[in-house]
């Protein structure tokens, strides 16, 4: 017999609870989730599209985290770090941002937050050391939706397309249009020039490789091409 067998390893493992999900919002390109916890708070899950973190907002809840390839420890990476550095036994390190700083405990296989927290937590991993200082200094402002338009240029054969991010800051220096987005290829290809990309961030995604975009509204340009037509008549 022949099979296929796909290899995955769920490195980060966020506790959500037992709690049947809802879906309080969604769309083109995004869902919120809300998870309702055993007791009383609430756990929601911010899921956007092109984002490289993975965003939970705490609603008197508790943050909580495993993982399959066994962690190492969590700790700050220095005494000023503005993030939490999660070591992997496989060597892969994650960082965790969270909205206001607390220590990580750790109970068996568990490391956890403070009880009943009410704060975000944005968790993303560092491929490589320079990625790390970007994605700390971007990790304030997360996406919470999208919305996506077109535009026909009178006269002419090009389409603008925007991608516009609903943006959140927890820090009220930080704007949101420091919103730190990855973009395929066929998204930075039509990018109008003064798209800010970030070449620190590339990785392979399931749809293919990604970068870096900085901004929280993406502009695209798009040449739309004649379509000839030529139908013999019946002879």
């Amino acid at each position: 017999a022949k099979s296929i067998i796909q290899g995955f390893t769920p490195e980060i493992v966020v506790q959500l609870g037992p709690q049947p999900l809802q879906i309080r919002r969604f769309d083109d390109l995004s869902v919120t989730i809300a998870f309702p916890q055993a007791t009383g708070g609430t756990i929601i899950l911010h899921l956007v599209r092109g984002s490289p973190y993975m965003t939970l907002e705490y609603q008197d809840a508790t943050p909580a985290i495993s993982s399959a390839a066994n962690i190492l420890s969590v700790a700050p990476s220095s005494p000023t770090s503005p993030y939490s550095q999660v070591t992997l036994g496989n060597w892969h390190q994650w960082l965790l941002f969270t909205s206001t700083p607390f220590a990580w405990t750790q109970h068996e296989h568990t490391w956890s937050g403070p009880r009943r927290f009410n704060g975000i937590v944005r968790i993303a991993l560092a491929l490589h050391e320079n990625a790390k200082s970007i994605l700390a200094a971007h990790a304030a402002v997360y996406p919470t939706g999208a919305s996506i338009s077109y535009d026909l240029q009178s006269g002419s054969n090009v389409t603008d397309l925007t991608f516009a991010w609903t943006a959140t800051s927890t820090n009220a220096s930080v704007s949101t249009s420091a919103l730190l987005m990855v973009a395929l290829p066929h998204h930075t290809q039509t990018f109008v020039p003064a798209t800010a990309t970030v070449p620190e961030i590339q990785f392979t995604s399931m749809r293919g490789p990604v970068t870096g975009v900085v901004g929280s509204t993406w502009h695209m340009q798009e040449p739309i091409a004649d379509v000839p037509w030529d139908y013999p008549q019946d002879q």
